[in-house]
């Protein structure tokens, strides 16, 4: 059986030059405390959710049952998942492979 979209080339590259033009370089953080809650351009956020090319998928419950059951079906120890309408949550086990590689496995 063929997997879906296994005859895709696999991307390593996730970006827009739209999206870099409209909110600049990605946020980058080295603590492992969460910063939602710290103060951020509200304006610039929504200009940069303007310059998205697709609207952003929001999924049901169908469909997230479908992607959690997929994820369970890969090669990596999960401990934790939390498929949300809009994001997911991954708690994995060490790998020798990069969380590159994870990622794109889990696409």
């Amino acid at each position: 059986m063929r997997k879906p979209n296994s005859s895709k080339r696999i991307s390593a590259y996730v970006g827009s030059r739209n999206l870099f033009l409209a909110g600049g370089k990605a946020t980058k953080i080295n603590t492992r405390q969460s910063v939602a809650a710290k103060p951020h351009d509200r304006k610039k956020r929504e200009e940069t959710k303007q310059a998205l090319k697709f609207s952003p998928v929001i999924l049901n419950g169908l469909q997230a049952r479908a992607i959690a059951r997929s994820f369970a079906a890969t090669e990596h120890t999960i401990y934790a998942c939390a498929v949300m309408p809009e994001h997911v949550h991954l708690v994995l086990a060490r790998s020798n492979a990069s969380a590159k590689e994870i990622a794109e496995i889990l696409k």
